[in-house]
């Protein structure tokens, strides 16, 4: 059997990543959209907000 990939739009991954920022947890996103963490850790490395010091 071969495995179906899902497409998500970026529309969806950055709903993802606020949800993340505004204090979800990882975990919690996972059972609740049926993610992947890995999946997840790399739309916040993209889509995230940059936290930086002048």
């Amino acid at each position: 059997m071969s495995k179906q990939y899902n497409s998500y739009t970026e529309e969806f991954k950055k709903t993802i990543v606020a949800l993340y920022e505004s204090g979800k947890k990882v975990a919690e996103l996972v059972s609740e959209y049926d993610l992947e963490k890995k999946l997840i850790y790399n739309w916040i490395k993209k889509y995230g907000k940059v936290k930086t010091e002048a």
